[in-house]
């Protein structure tokens, strides 16, 4: 099958990962940047009162730390006390399940995101999309596609 017929069928929901590690947007950034850290990601959605209202990246957490993610114990106690929604993109773009990854790779192009959360229908979030994630699915289905024509 062609790589544009297979990435317009296939759903964000059959490469994000489920159940994304979040941050509440009242917790420390000293709080996330350990999530990033132990989980060895680089985006945290961020929610409040159960709903998405932001995302956090890595870059914005270098931003207002003044250091490196991995050397968040160096900067200052003002900074790490600081709070998530203080650092946050708020109202990140976002997509639905049963998007296209095709939708997905646009927004990615189009908006220079590394990731984005994905919502169901009741505006739950049940997943996160990174560019990471699409790598590996691209690189799984080359070596079925080889495996099956040799």
């Amino acid at each position: 099958m062609r790589v544009r017929e297979t990435l317009e069928r296939v759903p964000v929901e059959a490469v994000m990962t489920r159940s994304p590690v979040t941050v509440e947007q009242d917790a420390p950034l000293a709080d996330a940047a350990g999530a990033l850290l132990e989980g060895g990601f680089r985006h945290l959605p961020v929610l409040g009162d159960g709903r998405l209202v932001g995302m956090l990246s890595e870059r914005d957490l270098r931003s207002h730390l003044g250091t490196e993610v991995a050397a968040f114990t160096d900067a200052t106690l003002e900074a790490l006390d600081e709070l998530v929604s203080e650092a946050m993109t708020p109202d990140p773009i976002s997509v639905r399940t049963g998007t296209p990854l095709s939708e997905a790779l646009a927004i990615f192009a189009n908006e220079r995101v590394g990731a984005v959360p994905v919502l169901d229908e009741a505006d739950q979030l049940v997943g996160i999309l990174s560019y990471v994630d699409i790598f590996c699915w691209l690189r799984d289905n080359a070596e079925r596609e080889l495996r099956t024509t040799t």
